[in-house]
């Protein structure tokens, strides 16, 4: 055999052939294989390696669903959380607190100017004298209607004086709970409307987030298990809730969607307000419908299915998201626009397997001396690869 005939045939050897419902030609797996996948060296390869083996593989057309159609921002919450607002129109004096910083309750926050409500108080001091002196000459003078005047303008007086007063110790905007300060809306000098927010607060000691779930395995009291940015943990659901209108989408993936509320336990400060939380029914990557059959177990106990890329069998992990009649399941993982699932194959293959679609059924195998020349067939009936070297 000549040097050009040997090297056609170990590029045949390299190749598996394929059909939609046909034979395919699956190249055996070297001993050891690089990374990327089996293969051979072209040049090493003899005449008497091991041929191709025939596998008949289902294949089926993918339709993918971009994730952004279910993408939904989700985030930590405080359970306790609030504005704090200014309660009248005045002008910002102080601001005695810092963004994250941690305050006990009844902590000043923020101070307001007070020089107005001062005078009147002042004011209203004056007027309960004022009218002390009318009650004291009305009793003298043993009129019954001036005295009855003059108390009523003396209560009056004293009236709008615990008025002025209150004001005045409100111009302190205090936190109600101990709590972690977040944003900060003023600065000294600033003129506020009453109102108008001051300062943002929370409790951190416990977290919440509003989630889609499952109804079938989420309930009050249960523990499920979500993400918080690269950590795993496990938090208790405390409300079970319609599925929120921004979940909406997902009832495509699953019928029995609902909204939970679940709650963080983070005395320890493990956790922040603001954390990214991953659901596991919002998929972060392309979704598709596989038929059950092509879902199968991996050895970390996750599931995957299998496609061809570029004529080369590839393991996919995948997020099982939800069911489809009896048949067919919703599945997130990293798919690509021009993959083809395999929906069955008569024989297991390994991810990183070359195949190539087949011309045909294979020929008869022609005699010695009788065969086709190089460049025109082989000794199996088909096509001679180009030669790449």
């Amino acid at each position: 055999m000549s040097v050009i005939a040997r090297r056609s045939a170990a590029v045949l050897a390299l190749a598996a052939l394929i059909a939609s419902e046909g034979p395919v030609l699956a190249q055996p797996k070297p001993a050891t294989p690089k990374p990327a996948g089996p293969t051979v060296n072209v040049q090493d390869a003899k005449p008497s390696d091991a041929g191709p083996e025939t596998v008949q593989i289902k294949r089926e057309a993918m339709k993918l669903i971009d994730p952004k159609t279910y993408h939904v921002g989700l985030q930590l919450e405080p359970v306790e959380s609030l504005a704090l607002a200014a309660p009248m129109d005045a002008v910002v004096s102080t601001v005695a607190v810092q963004s994250g910083q941690k305050v006990d309750s009844q902590v000043d926050v923020i101070r307001l100017d007070k020089t107005e409500l001062d005078l009147q108080v002042e004011r209203a001091k004056a007027d309960v004298r004022a009218t002390t002196v009318e009650v004291r000459k009305a009793k003298a003078g043993k009129d019954t209607d001036a005295i009855e005047l003059a108390e009523a303008r003396h209560a009056a007086a004293e009236a709008v004086l615990k008025l002025a007063q209150h004001r005045l110790d409100r111009i302190a905007v205090r936190t109600p709970m101990a709590a972690q300060v977040f944003r900060i809306h003023v600065v000294p000098g600033q003129v506020v409307r009453a109102g108008e927010p001051l300062v943002q607060v929370g409790n951190t000691k416990q977290l919440k987030v509003e989630i889609p779930v499952d109804r079938k395995e989420a309930a009050p009291g249960k523990t499920i298990q979500i993400k918080i940015e690269d950590q795993t943990i496990q938090a208790k659901v405390r409300d079970l809730l319609p599925l929120a209108p921004k979940f909406e989408p997902i009832r495509d993936l699953v019928d029995s969607a609902a909204s939970a509320v679940v709650i963080i336990d983070n005395d320890k400060g493990t956790f922040s307000a603001g954390q990214t939380v991953y659901a596991s029914l919002i998929p972060r990557n392309p979704v598709t419908e596989v038929p059950n059959t092509a879902v199968a177990n991996t050895a970390d106990g996750g599931r995957r299915v299998q496609v061809v890329r570029d004529d080369v069998i590839r393991d996919i992990p995948v997020q099982i998201l939800g069911q489809i009649g009896a048949d067919k399941t919703f599945v997130a993982g990293a798919f690509a626009e021009r993959d083809e699932l395999i929906a069955s194959t008569s024989k297991d293959l390994a991810d990183g397997t070359r195949i190539k679609m087949m011309a045909g059924p294979p020929k008869a195998t022609a005699k010695a001396g009788t065969g086709p020349g190089v460049g025109q067939g082989s000794g199996t009936g088909l096509p001679v690869p180009k030669a790449d070297f």
